[in-house]
């Protein structure tokens, strides 16, 4: 292009910002249009600098109508603006706010107007592209270990946007790192029906905080130290994350929660001991960043839905291990991919540290696209268990007639409100798949028996239960590995619910013997008991021992 024809277009760029400042109802666009108006006056196209200068012109007018169309979307969603329909909006000036209800200019002001709802009318929050800091970045410390506590029933918060990167709530403290009480958490929440939509939450103590609709706003991370900035705790029922970013690294915590939560194509980064490891919590098309080994401190049952699981780390030796959590605990996870960039070999597993009955479900996950199993490199072959092909897999995946794949959420989170947030219920209901059982439990009664020993049993129970808590009568399988079945007899009672082993070892060294249960649908569960030889009675003497004293200071015994 020529110079002309680049001046002719900033020309014309400035003519259709002003057409849709006028349109508006804002005013705090009148300053960047003056401005823009005095570049493009003061450019001399015959300057050999000039086609530089209006490059620069150029690149900020298209920035700025990138932030006016996220405006435009703002306004069309939040029109009706009332006490439980709020809207926040970082570039309005104290003076604009001022002159109308229910808008806010900081995060801080709009979240304490928030007043509790209901399911049916929810407590509404719009909030315009920005980057909303909850302190001060710069304030060098803080006595408090909650940026905000709030107490809010169905609340809704909901970024303006479709890219979460553009609506940015912010905190920087961190463990000992401006806070020197502990771990250092954004939010603490409470109040059922908590929904987040299409926003980014970032804990930057430890990242830079780079913000492309506006490079004005980007900050630069407290310290390079990788400690706690925890995003949040929240105490409640039913949490909806949908399209959200939840950025930090140590402890990123991604609101909290020991009931159901359901994380909707979300974005994550993190290091140890950062997600939700809810038995309740559901992750559904997310994208996840780990940056060391360990990203949940444990688990006691989440699920993984067609996720995406990249390994990050920075410090790694002549193999990396992947694992998903640090304490031990169940896992289930379904048409997922692990993905990295390294030379050297990636063994992926549940835990570092497992137990002989440990069991944790997968199904169709790979590595770079190769098939894995969760053994680490086969040191845990048998701890992870494949449902491909089984009934158990329609608890997690559905498939219909027409081979729609349909995961199956409304089994897991539906409890027994029929929580149902993706409008799952026709199409499961429909399959016949709204009450999958999840669960199989096993205990054995005594931990140890003795071969031979009258009354030395052990009995072992089980049951199949669901996510609703609905126990099942289904039947269940006692299997002993081929090469303990000379250490026990095991005797399964007539309803096949329960079985009871008596020891048969032999040996003169205990034996300790995996008995697996296994349902009918496929779920599997394991109990370890340790068998004894027969313990025979001391031998009567024939002769009472004599101790002799030698002269040497020794002593002898005859017998």
């Amino acid at each position: 292009r020529s110079v002309k024809d680049k001046a002719a277009r900033v020309k014309s760029f400035a003519s259709f910002l002003r057409k849709l400042y006028e349109n508006m109802q804002d005013k705090d666009m009148t300053g960047y249009l003056s401005r823009v108006k005095a570049c493009v006056e003061g450019v001399d196209i015959f300057d050999a600098n000039a086609p530089k200068k209006i490059e620069e012109l150029l690149k900020e007018i298209e920035t700025e109508i990138a932030l006016l169309k996220e405006r435009e979307q703002a306004r069309a969603q939040s029109r009706e603006i009332s006490e439980k329909s709020i809207y926040l909006d970082g570039r309005l000036s104290d003076e604009d706010v001022a002159k109308f209800p229910n808008v806010y200019n900081t995060f801080n002001a709009a979240i304490d107007a928030a007043i509790s709802g209901t399911e049916e009318e929810p407590m509404k929050m719009y909030i315009a592209p920005y980057v909303y800091w909850i302190h001060d970045p710069a304030s060098e410390s803080t006595t408090s270990a909650y940026g905000i506590t709030k107490s809010c029933a169905y609340l809704h918060m909901i970024g303006l946007t479709d890219t979460p990167e553009n609506v940015v709530i912010a905190g920087n403290y961190g463990h000992d790192e401006g806070y020197q009480g502990g771990n250092w958490t954004m939010f603490n929440f409470s109040g059922d029906g908590l929904t987040l939509k299409n926003i980014r939450f970032g804990g930057y103590c430890n990242i830079d905080l780079e913000y492309p609709l506006d490079p004005s706003l980007n900050y630069p991370k407290r310290t390079s130290n990788i400690t706690q900035c925890q995003i949040a705790n929240y105490n409640g029922d039913k949490l909806y994350a949908e399209n959200c970013d939840f950025i930090s690294r140590l402890n990123m915590m991604p609101f909290i929660s020991s009931r159901r939560a359901l994380y909707v194509n979300c974005h994550m980064e993190c290091t140890d001991d950062a997600l939700n490891g809810s038995s309740q919590a559901v992750y559904l098309g997310c994208d996840l960043e780990f940056y060391s080994s360990k990203p949940w401190g444990g688990s006691s049952g989440v699920t993984l839905l067609d996720c995406d699981m990249t390994i990050c780390h920075i410090n790694t030796g002549d193999a990396v291990s992947q694992y998903l959590s640090k304490g031990a605990g169940r896992f289930n996870v379904i048409d997922s991919r692990f993905h990295h960039e390294y030379t050297a070999p990636v063994y992926i597993g549940f835990s570092d540290i497992l137990s002989d009955t440990f069991r944790a479900y997968y199904s169709n996950v790979t590595v770079n696209g190769e098939k894995v199993d969760f053994s680490h490199n086969g040191a845990q072959a048998g701890k992870g268990v494949d449902i491909t092909g089984t009934e158990f897999l329609k608890a997690y995946k559905l498939v219909d007639a027409e081979g729609n794949v349909i995961y199956n959420v409304y089994n897991l989170l539906r409890g027994r409100d029929g929580w149902d947030p993706l409008g799952q219920k026709e199409l499961v209901e429909a399959l016949g798949a709204q009450d999958v059982p999840t669960n199989i439990s096993a205990r054995a009664s005594a931990s140890s028996i003795e071969s031979g020993k009258d009354g030395s049993v052990a009995t072992i129970t089980a049951s199949v239960s669901g996510p609703q808590s609905t126990q099942y009568e289904q039947g269940v399988q006692f299997i002993v590995a081929e090469e303990d079945k000379a250490y026990v007899q095991l005797t399964v009672a007539e309803d096949g619910k329960s079985a009871t082993v008596i020891g048969t070892n032999n040996d003169e060294i205990s034996r300790k013997v995996i008995i697996r249960v296994v349902s009918t649908y496929g779920h599997e569960a394991a109990v370890a008991i340790t068998v004894t030889p027969s313990i025979l009675e001391a031998p009567e003497f024939i002769t009472q021992p004599t101790i002799t004293q030698n002269a040497d200071g020794t002593a002898s015994v005859a017998y």
